[in-house]
């Protein structure tokens, strides 16, 4: 009995990391999406632009990304607006991976700790 529990624990464990790996992966994709459809909208600035967001990127301040942003012409703000979008939910979404994958492994480590109090035998843990 006590194997089959650990059994059940061992499979509801590895389900979860693989959707978490999934929507890792999917994360990934997303991130990669949104610099490539930065840099195309990046190849649409004007000189004056260009530098402008280099100026807002080496500060990474409020104000200079709004005199960067207010040089773009309504299309170039219109993208730039999804385009901060897109990256605000990318960033909640590995805020919330991070997470999972920190609960993962606390519950992973109760878990193995666990188990020799129940009599599983070592050589199924694992290293």
């Amino acid at each position: 009995m006590k194997r089959v529990i650990v059994a059940v624990a061992f499979l509801l464990t590895g389900c979860g990391s693989l959707i978490t790996e999934q929507r890792m992966a999917k994360l990934n994709t997303d991130v990669q999406s949104i610099q490539r459809d930065f840099r195309g909208l990046s190849a649409t600035f004007t000189p004056e632009q260009s530098e402008k967001y280099a100026r807002a990127e080496a500060a990474r301040d409020e104000p200079t990304f709004q005199e960067f942003y207010a040089s773009l012409n309504t299309q170039q703000q219109v993208t730039m607006t999804a385009l901060l979008d897109r990256a605000q939910q990318a960033g909640q979404e590995q805020q919330v991976l991070s997470q999972i994958v920190q609960r993962d492994l606390a519950s992973q480590q109760a878990e193995r700790q666990r188990l020799p109090q129940l009599g599983t035998p070592p050589a199924i843990l694992g290293p």
